[in-house]
This record gives structure tokens, sequence and C-alpha cells, in this order.
């Protein structure tokens, strides 16, 4: 199913990205944390409606 395979390839490039910003040690890091946790589920949750409309659109 490639549009589960895409997904999850992406899901794994958005982990790389949030990881190194969890081992900086920041003024506040719970907050900045959630902040960036929240904008990297932002961004799932955008590709994978992106997705589900391209599966939609093409059966």
């Amino acid at each position: 199913w490639g549009v589960w395979e895409e997904f999850r390839r992406q899901s794994q490039q958005l982990a790389y990205m949030v990881e190194p910003i969890r081992g900086h040690q920041l003024e506040e890091p719970e907050q900045s944390d959630a902040r960036q946790m929240a904008a990297a589920i932002a961004t799932l949750r955008s590709l994978v409606r992106e997705k589900a409309e391209l599966a939609g659109r093409q059966s």
C-alpha cells in the first residue's frame, strides 16, 4: 500500500527533525517541546489529510 509507506517515511523524517530539537536544553524545555510536538503533529495531520485525498482521487 503505497500511501501508507509514504506516510511512514514522512513521519520518520519528522521524527528526525524533532529529535535534535528535543535535545537542546532551552530555558523552558517543556514549553518549547510542547510547541515542537504540536507543530509536528499538525504537519503529520495535514500530510495524512493530503494522502487521504490523493488516495480518494486515485480509486
